[in-house]
């Protein structure tokens, strides 16, 4: 009883960290992985916001729904693995990538939205590169994201063009 005691309250624990649907960290998780950063490390920071999730569950139902979010963390988990990704939100993600410069950063942010475009799933993305020790993480989670807005703005500005 006390073996399987103990492997339930692991399990229990493991699940208070992860998100069900993805299967990729949640926010509880993003702060013990911060913690977890030595200082002078450069990160970066990509905050990704999907386009049209609302349309998508209206039109399709909320298995396509689904769907659409588990497709739009498995970009992120492949570009980096499952343990630096965190879904912060309905259709809000998080990526975070250690010992990056700003010109690395830039490139990824390039091929991820490069990937996201392949696979037709239209996520719009901010990056912000930050040193450790970390300022509020809620700081730069407001930077990435007014980052990941401008990109959203540019987004709707060419589709209307198109």
């Amino acid at each position: 009883i006390m073996l399987r005691n103990r492997d339930m309250i692991h399990r229990l624990e493991t699940y208070s960290y992860r998100d069900q649907l993805t299967g990729v960290g949640n926010r509880r998780a993003l702060l013990s992985f911060i913690r977890t950063i030595p200082d002078g490390t450069s990160l970066a920071f990509f905050f990704g916001d999907i386009n049209g999730l609302k349309v998508e569950n209206d039109t399709k139902g909320h298995e396509a729904g689904d769907l659409l979010i588990k497709k739009a963390a498995t970009v992120l988990v492949a570009a980096a693995g499952p343990e630096r990704v965190f879904r912060m939100g309905g259709d809000e993600f998080l990526l975070v990538v250690e010992n990056i410069t700003k010109q690395e950063a830039d490139a990824m942010l390039k091929e991820l939205r490069a990937t996201y475009a392949r696979q037709h799933v239209s996520v719009a993305i901010g990056c912000t590169v930050q040193v450790s020790p970390l300022r509020s993480i809620d700081t730069i989670l407001s930077e990435a994201d007014a980052l990941m807005y401008e990109n959203k703005r540019q987004m709707h500005a060419h589709h209307k063009e198109s």
